[in-house]
């Protein structure tokens, strides 16, 4: 490859520039248009030549006409094939009629006008590399042909039987004439209006680019500024952002707050009042500086109702730079900062809902852009957010231990009320001799129980002579975080294995669970049966018609189904 010229040498792909996109679109309208002309001039041309082929019986040639024009009709019609698939199927077609005419007709016929047609073409279409390679491919096989016709290897062309006095084949040489010339006519015509149409655009371009660049200098240097000031601003709003993800309380977050306002935005003093929901007043949440630290005892509270104050401007909910000058002035009168020149107020807003306010104190002039005071407010809008949150979370923390504390109080009242209707043994021991009620607790299942927790303690053997240990485990059967009893069980060692503690657990877990079930099972069996007792007696009490007889079947039936031995149903008159 070293050995070819640069230009048809194969480079490295590259993207391609816009240029060659146009020209490639450019390259795709002369194919269609191309192909439309080809499909009528060569079927006017084919219906005119077959019939003196067929009349000669050259098969041969007749079936490659034939396959050329279907082929071109094929391309015309079929654009999803693609740009290189059409395009080379062209081309071979073209070759390979000029190909059928050489060998045919020889040097006399029209072999030679399709191959330059042939090349035309392919220079239009294809890149200049594989043109270059199409003009080498038309001059070898021409050189060929020639030297196979000029050694008797191909027979020379007969021209006995063709007729110029013929109209016919007039016509056939002008339509292939009309053809050839009006395909590579189009094909030059395109390019050079694509060409010249694509120099006055970049001419333009050239103007437009110029002009440009008398301005692009100038304002490189300030979109770099911008861009570096909105970079540090999203880095600061960013790791405030970490900070507040990282507490929860909102002494916490008022904390973080003063400590970016402080040290990443260089603002000495600080107030934040946040508002007290219950008294609808602003109480002092953090003041830093020593400016700020004299408004702690001074202004501990400030009421939003209250004008020429911070908080009154702040219910507006809109950011606020001020000066110790003009109007302004009215709100560092009497607030201890009277000597800070700039104040910077921030509202603290949940929604459309003012929740407290920050005020930044400078004590002299600070120039504040309107980038800035987008920064601050997204600052003091992140630490509403945070607030409102923790607020949230204590609250939700409240309700929580609530529905905790209501939920251990309902079971426990639930128990207790089964267990003291009950008549059941509620305690039982396994022991190798089988099965016991009404077993003794010891001191850790009593602990467990009180505590609430896994209790594993040695047991105290009462032989001197055993020598085995033994070990006691007690683990509480919870539900809902009150215990209902204990399993307590006694094993030899001096230590209970982990998978055991575990196993233990759950099996506690799932018996409080079962336990609970079965409560509840029973009581609505209970239920069942009162309501059928009542039923019951209802309906035989109605069987009655006279007073008498309901006060006899109502004694009746109801020590029948309550079980007692004396009922006594009467009617007074006080």
């Amino acid at each position: 490859m070293k050995l070819l010229p640069s230009f048809l040498q194969k480079q490295p792909a590259q993207a391609q520039p816009a240029s060659v996109l146009e020209i490639q679109k450019i390259r795709e309208q002369i194919l269609n248009v191309i192909l439309v002309v080809a499909s009528i001039m060569g079927t006017l041309a084919y219906f005119s030549n077959i019939f003196s082929v067929i009349k000669n019986e050259d098969w041969a040639t007749a079936a490659v006409q034939t396959a050329l024009i279907v082929l071109v009709i094929g391309l015309t019609v079929f654009e999803h094939f693609g740009y290189q698939i059409r395009s080379s199927a062209l081309l071979g077609a073209l070759f390979l009629l000029a190909l059928s005419d050489l060998i045919t007709d020889g040097l006399p016929g029209e072999g030679r006008m399709f191959m330059l047609v042939y090349v035309t073409v392919a220079l239009v279409l294809l890149p200049f590399r594989q043109a270059m390679l199409s003009m080498t491919a038309s001059t070898l096989a021409m050189s060929i042909i020639a030297a196979l016709m000029v050694n008797g290897v191909l027979a020379p062309p007969d021209f006995s039987e063709f007729d110029v006095t013929v109209t016919g084949n007039w016509i056939t040489g002008i339509f292939v004439y009309l053809l050839m010339a009006a395909l590579c006519l189009y094909a030059l015509y395109s390019i050079i209006r694509g060409l010249e149409k694509g120099f006055a655009e970049q001419k333009n371009l050239s103007g437009s680019l110029e002009a440009e660049r008398a301005n692009l200098e100038r304002s490189i240097d300030q979109r770099t500024a911008e861009l570096q000031k909105r970079t540090e601003d999203m880095e600061i709003s960013s790791r405030f952002n970490q900070a507040l993800s990282q507490v929860e309380y909102t002494t916490d977050i008022l904390s973080a707050a003063r400590q970016c306002f402080q040290d990443q935005l260089g603002f000495g003093d600080i107030l934040i009042y946040l508002l007290n929901e219950q008294q609808q007043i602003m109480e002092l949440g953090l003041a830093d500086g020593e400016q700020a630290a004299a408004v702690k005892e001074y202004q501990p509270s400030l009421s939003p109702s209250l004008p020429g104050t911070f908080a009154a401007l702040s219910i507006k909910g809109d950011a606020r730079l001020m000066r110790n000058t003009g109007d302004d002035a009215i709100y560092f009168r009497g607030s201890r900062v009277d000597s800070m020149g700039t104040a910077i107020l921030l509202p603290l807003k949940k929604a459309s809902r003012v929740i407290g306010f920050i005020v930044l104190l400078c004590g002299d002039y600070r120039e504040v852009f309107g980038n800035d005071m987008i920064l601050y407010q997204n600052i003091a809008d992140q630490t509403a957010a945070a607030i409102d949150r923790s607020n949230l979370l204590e609250r939700l923390q409240r309700s929580l231990d609530e529905l905790k504390t209501s939920n251990r109080q309902a079971t426990q009242y639930s128990w207790r009320n089964y267990l003291k209707a009950t008549r059941r043994k509620t305690s039982y021991r396994f022991t190798r001799d089988g099965l016991e009620t009404g077993a003794l607790e010891p001191k850790e299942a009593i602990e467990a129980l009180q505590a609430g927790k896994m209790v594993i303690a040695p047991v105290e053997t009462s032989s001197d002579a055993e020598n085995k240990k033994m070990i006691s485990l007690a683990v509480p059967i919870v539900l809902r975080d009150q215990p209902l009893g204990v399993i307590n069980l006694r094993m030899g060692g001096s230590a209970v294995p982990e998978d055991m503690l575990h196993l233990v657990e759950a099996i506690g877990n799932r018996l409080a669970l079962a336990l609970e079930n079965a409560r509840l099972v029973e009581e609505v069996q209970q239920r069942a049966e009162r309501e059928t007792a009542v039923g019951t007696i209802s309906s035989r009490v109605r069987s009655s018609n006279d007073i008498d007889g309901i006060l006899k079947t109502a004694a009746q039936e109801i020590g029948r189904s309550l079980g007692v031995s004396d009922v006594i149903v009467q009617l007074r008159n006080e």
